[in-house]
C-alpha cells in the first residue's frame, strides 16, 4: 500500500477509542493478553477500524522478478487489525497459469506475530531485498500469471492474489494486471482511515507498482501512528558452534510524558539456550524465561528515556541461522505494541570436539581430525567410501556418499569433515552433505595417532567411549573363517573374554599368516555393529604375533642347494621372557650327506655336533644368530635335511628345538614337501618350482590341479595342488606334466601355488595317465573328517559306489552326498555330519537357472562315479568333477498340502529369493531379470501359492516392490481369490522388502502399517497387518507381523546379537496389542534367518509364544539345507489364542530338495530356496 497514506487528527474520540477495542474475526489467532490495546491515554493519532467480518490478514505487496534475476521475488503480508496475529499453523500456496497442482510456497511452523498495521515479508531465498526478510521460500513465480492462497491454521482461505493468466479459486474478482519486471503489485490503500482495500476483486484492489517498498516486521506500521515507544535489538552477524553470544535489546520512550507499566517480551531463537541477562536498570520484576520466551518488566521510563537488557545465550554445537524475531514491548500508556525486524546470527564455523559431536545426532557440524583408516579399505556401497578420524575427544566414522574417485585420505591424514551425524546399525557417523567439498584433507604431514591399549572386555563392554577408536588388544586366535567379502578372526583372552575381528577382503590384509592357537597384537577400529563390538584391523602391522615368555629357536636355509654345492644354515634364538638368559647354548647336527665348510660366530665341531656358546641374550624379543656351510656330497641324492638343531640356557635348562628343513637339490620342490603334513606349508610367500600332472582345469575357478606321479610315505602329506592362474589362459588338458613356478600361497586356506605369468607353466610332456584316484570315505566326525581331508586337500579323488544326495544342486553348483552305506538320507543342523561329502562344479559362477549346469541332483537322487581333485574353497572340502557322474533320479517329489475345509482358513510364510522386476532402479546382484525371467517368477509364485491351496494371507519376503505383487495377484491361477497386494518399502540397500498378498473372498484388511525399530535395528522393518477374516459365525481379527531378518551371511555369531535384538522388537509390538486385547491373535512370521534353538527363537518362547513348527516331529522340520545340513529360518509364531484354532502345520517341500529350474520351467519346483510354512486355522 502506499506509505504516503498518513491522516493525522487533533482528537481521539471515545466511541472511535472503544471500536479500538473490538476482538478481531474468530477465525485468525490473536496474540494473548499480554499485547492489547490500550485507550487508558489519548493519543494525537486516528487508529482505523477494521470492518467486521474482514480478514485481518492480506498479501499486501508481490515482486516476480527484476530484469536479470527471476529470483528476486517477495511475498509482503499485513495485518489490517489492532491485535497481532500468530500466523502458526498458517500456509501460502501458489499455483502456475497452466498447471492444476497446488505448490506450497511457505508453511508457518512456529509462533509467528505479525504485528498489528504491521507487515511480514517473505522473500526468495538467498536473495538480498535491501532489509531483513521475515522468511524465505523456495517456488519460483510466474510473472506473466498465477495466483497465490493465504489458509489459515483451519485450511480457510484468508486471502487470494491472482495476476495475469490465473486459474479459477487463485484470483478474486478479475485477476490483477501481469507482473513486468521490476514493478510489485501493490495493495491500494482506503481514504481516510488507511486500512489496505480489500473489495474481493484483485484488479481493482492492486496497482502497478515501479518502485518496490518491502517491510518486514519491524518497519513503520500503517498507517504511521506516532509509536510512544521504541525498540531495537542489536546481536553479532555470526558466531560458532559450542560459542555464546548477546543479544542486545534496547527500549525507548519516545513520547513527551512518562510511561509506565512498560514490558518486553523476547522470543530466544530455537536451538538457543538462555545463559543469562544483565540491565542497565533493575527491572520492576525478575526476568521471566518460560517456554524460551524472555519477558523483561521496566521501570517507568522518563521523556527520551532509554533501557538496554543484554541476554546472554549459548549455542548448540551445530550449523543453522538463529533469527530474533516476533519481539516487542507494550504499556498500559501506548495504543499498540511496538515490534522490531527480524535481526538474525548466522551459526558457522568453528570446530567441533569429535566427542561432542557424536553425541550430537542429527546435527549438522564440522569436525577436525587424524585418519585414522584409509578410504577404500571398509566397503561402503556402490560408489561410495568411508574412513575414521579421531581427535583428543573421540573418534567417529566418515561415511561418504558418492565420494569414491574423489575423495581419498589416508591413514595420518589431518581432515576436517563438514556433514551430518547420525548412526547407522549401531555405528555413530557423520556424512558430508556436498561431496567432495565437504571433505577437506590438509597437506602438512602428521604422525599417525598410536592405539590405545586396552582389555578385550574393554573393548567389548565400553560402548559409550571407545566406538570409532584406535586401540590394541591381546589374545589368542581362535578361530579364522572367511567369507565372501570378509574374514573374521576370533581373539581370547585369558579370562575367557573375546572380540572379533572383521577383515574386509578390501584391506587387502594377509590373513593366511595367522595361525590357530598362537598369541596375536590386534590393532584396529574398535566399532559397534548391530550392537556387537568389532574390530577392523587396517594395515599388515595391525595383525602381530606374540610370542610367549620362552627361548625360542628359528632356523633359516636356501630351498635349493647352489650350484656350488654350497648350504649355508643360520639359527636365530629369541628371548622373548622378561630377564636375561645367560649362557646360551646353540647346538646343529651336521645334515647327512654333508660336510662342514665354515663355522661362523665362534662355533665348535664336536663329531657330527657344532655347538656356540653365548654368553648373555638379552630379554623382552632379543635375538642372536649363528651360522654355519657345509657342502653336500655328490652321492646325497635330491634334499638334505637338517633335522636337529637345539638352544639352551641356564635360565632354560630344557632345550627348544628348531624346525625341520630340507633343502633340495636341482631346482624344483615336489607336492608333497610344499604341503606338509599339517594345515599350513611351511614355504608360504617362498617362490619356488614343482612338477605334476594336471588333474583338472577349472577356468572359471581360476586354475587347475596337478598331481606328483612319486611321493613320499607320509600319509599325512598329500601329492596334489592348486595352482592359481587368476585370469591367464590356459592350455591344458588333463594328463598334462607340467613345471610350475610361484608363490606358495594358502588362499582362503586351500595350499596353492599362486602363478602370475603364462610363462611360469612349462608342459613337459603330454597324454600321461593321470593318478590313482583316492576312493572316499570319510569319517564319521567333522574334527575327524577334517584331518582326513587335509591329508587328501588337491588329490584326485572318488566316489564310486553309490551315495545318496541329501541336498539338491543349489545357486552355486554345490550339492552334498553320503555313501550309501551309512543309511542316512538327511543330514540335520547341529548333528556332527563327518560323513558329507560336497561336490562342486567347477566354477564360481552363481546360476540363476539349471542352463548352465552340466547336471543337476535332487535331494534323495543316487550318484555314483564321482571323480574330480579335492579342493578347500569357502571353509569346505569338494570334488571338483572333472567328469559327469551317474545320477539316479530317486529322488523326492513336490510336496503338497491338504486343501481347506471349511471354516477353514491359513497363514503361508514364504521367501521367495530376490524377486526383482525388469524396471530400474534394480540391484547389481543379482542382474536385473530379463521379461522372460520375470514372467516365469511370477508364474512359480503363482504356481507356489496355488499348491499352497490358496492361503487366505501369504506373507513374502524378499520383494521388491508392490508392483511385483499386483502381477503375481493378476495371475490367472489366483484371480478367483480376488488377492489383495501390500507392501511398505523398507530401507535395505537391495532393495528387497516384506509384503503380504491377502484373499479378498476370505479377510478384509483394516489396517497396514510399518512397524520402524529405532536405531537402524531393521532395513526391512516389520510390516504389521491387521485383517477381518470372514468366517462362518463370526468374524475375527488378526494380526500378522512379517519380518526378514538379518542373515548369518557376516558370521553366525556375530550376527546374532541383532537378530535376538530384532525378535525382542517384535515381543515389544507384541506387548503392545496384548496389552490392548490380552486375547489378540497375533502371528510373527517371515524368514527370521535363526536356527530352530538359536538365542532370538528361544526368546519368543521364553515369551509365551510358540512356533508352530515346535508342533511337528523333528524329523519333518526343515525349509532350507545349507551346505548339506536341513534345518529352519522361516517360522510363523503364534500367541496362545491363536494356538488354541490350531488345525495343522504344513511345510510345502518345493525348493530346498530341488535345484535352479531350467529357463522354461513354469512350475513351483526350485522357484526359491526356502520352502513356504503354512499354517492352518478355524475360528
Amino acid at each position: 500500500m502506499r506509505r504516503s497514506a498518513i491522516i493525522t487528527i487533533t482528537f481521539l474520540l471515545i466511541g472511535l477509542l472503544a471500536a479500538c477495542n473490538d476482538s478481531p474475526p474468530a477465525t485468525p489467532q490473536a496474540e494473548d493478553t499480554q499485547t492489547p490495546v490500550s485507550t487508558s491515554i489519548p493519543t494525537p493519532e486516528l487508529i482505523p477500524t477494521l470492518p467486521a467480518g474482514a480478514n485481518p490478514v492480506v498479501i499486501s505487496e508481490l515482486l516476480g522478478g527484476v530484469q536479470g534475476n527471476n529470483n528476486h521475488e517477495f511475498i509482503e503480508l499485513y495485518n489490517r487489525s489492532t491485535a497481532a496475529i500468530d500466523l502458526r499453523g498458517w500456509t501460502l500456496w501458489y499455483r502456475l497459469p497452466t498447471g492444476q497442482e497446488d505448490l506450497l510456497v511457505y508453511r508457518f511452523e512456529t509462533r509467528t506475530m505479525i504485528p498489528p498495521f504491521g507487515h511480514y515479508l517473505i522473500g526468495r531465498a538467498g536473495e538480498d531485498l535491501g532489509l531483513p526478510v521475515d522468511a524465505e521460500f523456495e517456488q519460483a513465480l510466474n510473472t506473466a500469471g498465477g495466483g497465490l492462497q493465504l489458509r489459515d491454521q483451519d485450511e480457510n482461505i484468508q486471502d487470494i492474489l491472482g495476476w495475469g493468466n490465473s486459474q479459477d479459486g487463485y484470483f478474486e474478482g478479475t485477476s490483477a494486471p501481469a507482473l513486468p519486471n521490476g514493478s510489485t503489485l501493490e495493495r491500494l490503500p482506503t481514504s481516510p482511515a488507511g486500512i489496505a482495500i480489500d473489495t474481493g476483486d484483485n484488479a481493482a484492489d492492486f496497482i502497478l507498482n515501479p518502485n518496490p517498498s518491502p517491510q518486514n516486521t519491524g518497519s513503520p506500521i500503517t498507517p504511521a501512528l506516532s509509536p510512544c515507544l521504541g525498540i531495537s535489538l542489536s546481536a553479532p552477524a555470526a558466531a560458532e558452534p559450542g560459542s555464546s553470544f548477546i543479544y542486545n535489546l534496547t527500549i525507548s520512550n519516545l513520547s513527551p510524558q512518562i510511561i509506565t507499566g512498560t514490558q518486553a517480551e523476547f522470543p530466544i531463537p530455537s536451538s538457543l539456550e538462555f545463559s543469562s541477562a544483565a540491565f542497565s536498570t533493575e527491572p520492576r520484576d525478575p526476568l521471566s524465561v518460560e517456554n524460551n520466551r524472555a519477558i523483561w518488566s521496566l521501570p517507568d521510563l522518563a521523556s527520551g528515556e532509554t533501557q538496554e537488557m543484554t541476554l546472554n545465550v549459548t549455542v548448540p554445537w551445530t550449523y543453522f541461522t538463529a533469527q530474533a524475531s516476533s519481539y516487542f514491548v507494550q504499556s498500559p500508556d501506548c495504543p499498540l505494541p511496538v515490534y522490531g525486524g527480524p535481526v538474525r546470527t548466522i551459526i558457522e564455523g568453528g570446530i567441533v570436539p569429535i566427542g561432542t559431536a557424536r553425541t550430537l545426532i542429527g546435527s549438522d557440524l564440522t569436525i577436525e581430525g587424524i585418519a585414522t583408516f584409509y578410504t577404500g579399505g571398509l566397503y561402503a556401497g556402490t560408489n561410495d567410501v568411508k574412513f575414521y578420524l579421531q581427535d583428543e575427544t573421540g573418534a567417529i566414522q566418515v561415511q561418504v556418499f558418492e565420494g569414491e574417485g574423489t575423495v581419498g585420505v589416508g591413514i595420518g591424514s589431518h581432515v576436517q569433515v563438514r556433514g551430518t551425524v547420525g548412526v547407522y546399525r549401531g555405528a555413530t557417523q557423520i556424512v558430508p552433505i556436498i561431496v567432495p567439498d565437504d571433505v577437506t584433507r590438509f597437506e602438512e604431514p602428521v604422525a599417525p595417532l598410536p592405539p590405545a591399549q586396552v582389555s578385550i572386555s574393554e573393548a567389548i563392554t565400553n560402548q559409550t567411549d571407545l566406538p570409532g577408536h584406535l586401540i590394541q588388544v591381546e589374545g589368542v586366535v581362535t578361530r579364522v573363517e572367511e567369507f565372501s567379502y570378509s574374514y573374521e578372526i576370533d581373539l581370547v583372552d585369558a579370562t575367557g573374554e573375546f572380540i572379533t575381528l572383521y577383515v574386509d577382503k578390501l584391506t587387502n590384509l594377509n590373513v593366511e599368516m595367522i595361525e590357530v592357537g598362537q598369541s596375536y597384537r590386534m590393532t584396529g577400529i574398535i566399532e559397534i555393529r548391530d550392537t556387537t563390538s568389532l574390530l577392523y584391523p587396517r594395515i599388515q602391522a595391525d595383525l602381530e604375533q606374540i610370542y610367549p615368555p620362552e627361548l625360542l629357536l628359528d632356523v633359516a636355509a636356501p630351498i635349493f642347494i647352489t650350484g656350488d654345492n654350497l648350504i649355508t644354515y643360520t639359527l636365530t634364538a629369541f628371548n622373548h621372557t622378561a630377564n636375561p638368559l645367560t649362557n646360551l647354548t646353540l647346538q646343529a647336527r651336521v645334515p647327512a650327506g654333508t660336510s662342514v665348510e665354515q663355522i661362523a660366530n665362534d662355533g665348535q665341531l664336536s663329531g657330527d655336533q657344532i655347538t656356540w656358546s653365548i654368553p648373555e641374550l638379552a630379554g623382552s624379543g632379543a635375538s642372536t644368530s649363528v651360522s654355519f656351510s657345509v657342502v653336500v656330497d655328490p652321492s646325497a641324492g635330491e634334499s638334505i635335511l637338517l633335522d636337529s638343531t637345539t638352544a639352551s640356557a641356564v635360565e632354560w635348562s630344557q632345550p627348544v628345538y628348531g624346525p625341520v628343513l630340507r633343502t633340495f637339490a636341482g631346482s624344483s620342490v615336489p607336492i608333497w614337501a610344499i604341503q606338509g603334513s599339517g594345515y599350513r606349508s611351511a614355504y608360504v610367500f617362498d617362490q619356488l618350482t614343482t612338477a605334476g600332472v594336471v588333474t583338472g582345469v577349472f577356468p572359471e575357478l581360476g586354475g587347475f590341479f596337478i598331481q606328483e606321479t612319486s611321493t613320499d610315505d607320509d600319509l599325512l602329506s598329500s601329492s596334489g595342488i592348486f595352482i592359481s592362474t587368476g585370469a591367464l589362459e590356459l592350455n591344458l588338458l588333463p594328463g598334462d606334466q607340467v613345471q610350475v613356478t610361484g608363490i606358495v600361497r594358502e588362499l582362503s586356506n586351500q595350499t596353492a601355488i599362486q602363478v602370475s605369468d603364462s610363462d611360469a607353466i612349462i608342459t613337459l610332456s603330454q597324454g600321461n595317465p593321470l593318478p590313482l584316484a583316492v576312493e572316499l570315505n570319510p569319517p564319521t566326525t567333522t574334527s575327524q573328517a577334517d584331518n582326513y581331508y587335509e591329508s587328501l586337500e588337491g588329490m584326485l579323488v572318488q566316489v564310486n559306489n553309490p551315495a545318496i544326495a541329501v541336498s539338491p544342486t543349489n545357486k552355486y553348483g554345490e550339492y552334498v552326498v553320503v555313501l550309501q552305506e551309512h543309511a542316512v538320507s538327511r543330514l540335520y543342523q547341529g548333528d556332527d555330519n563327518g560323513i558329507a561329502i560336497v561336490v562342486d562344479d567347477g566354477s564360481n559362477v552363481e546360476h540363476t537357472d539349471n542352463s548352465l549346469l552340466p547336471y543337476v541332483v535332487t535331494t534323495g537322487d543316487t550318484v555314483s562315479g564321482l571323480i574330480g581333485p579335492l579342493a578347500f574353497t569357502y571353509d569346505q572340502y569338494k570334488i571338483e568333477p572333472i567328469a559327469v557322474p551317474v545320477v539316479a533320479l530317486t529322488g523326492l517329489q513336490p510336496g503338497s498340502t491338504l486343501p481347506l475345509a471349511e471354516n477353514e482358513f491359513s497363514i503361508m510364510t514364504w521367501n521367495v529369493l530376490d524377486l526383482f522386476d525388469i524396471i530400474d532402479p534394480s540391484p547389481i546382484d543379482p542382474p536385473r531379470p530379463n521379461l522372460a525371467k520375470y514372467r516365469q517368477d511370477l508364474n512359480g509364485a503363482a504356481a507356489t501359492i496355488a499348491a499352497a491351496n490358496f492361503p487366505t494371507i501369504v506373507a513374502l519376503q524378499e520383494v521388491e516392490n508392490i508392483g511385483i505383487l499386483e502381477d503375481i495377484a493378476a495371475n490367472e491361477l489366483l484371480l478367483p481369490y480376488d488377492y489383495q497386494p501390500v507392501l511398505v518399502e523398507g530401507f535395505d540397500s537391495r532393495l528387497i522388502d516384506v509384503g503380504y498378498l491377502v484373499r479378498g473372498d476370505q479377510a478384509t484388511i483394516i489396517s497396514v502399517e510399518q512397524r520402524v525399530a529405532p536405531g537402524d535395528l531393521f532395513s526391512r522393518p516389520p510390516l504389521l497387518l491387521l485383517v477381518d477374516i470372514h468366517a462362518t459365525a463370526r468374524d475375527v481379527q488378526l494380526y500378522v507381523l512379517n519380518n526378514h531378518f538379518l542373515s548369518m551371511s557376516g558370521g553366525e555369531e556375530a550376527t546374532e546379537p541383532r537378530r535376538l535384538a530384532q525378535a525382542e522388537w517384535n515381543l515389544q509390538l507384541v506387548n503392545e496389542l496384548l496389552s490392548e486385547n490380552p486375547e489378540a491373535l497375533v502371528a510373527i512370521v517371515g524368514d527370521l534367518n535363526s536356527l530352530f534353538f538359536s538365542s532370538p527363537i528361544q526368546a519368543l518362547r521364553n515369551a509365551g509364544l510358540t512356533p508352530v513348527l515346535d508342533t511337528l516331529p523333528a524329523e519333518q522340520r526343515y525349509t532350507y539345507i545349507y551346505q548339506g545340513e536341513s534345518q529352519v529360518l522361516d517360522y510363523i509364531v503364534i500367541t496362545s489364542s491363536l494356538l488354541d484354532l490350531l488345525q495343522r502345520v504344513e511345510i510345502l517341500h518345493l525348493n530346498a530338495d530341488f535345484p535352479p529350474q531350467a529357463p522354461d520351467d513354469t512350475s513351483p519346483l526350485g522357484e526359491s530356496d526356502h520352502d513356504p510354512v503354512i499354517f492352518v486355522f478355524s475360528p
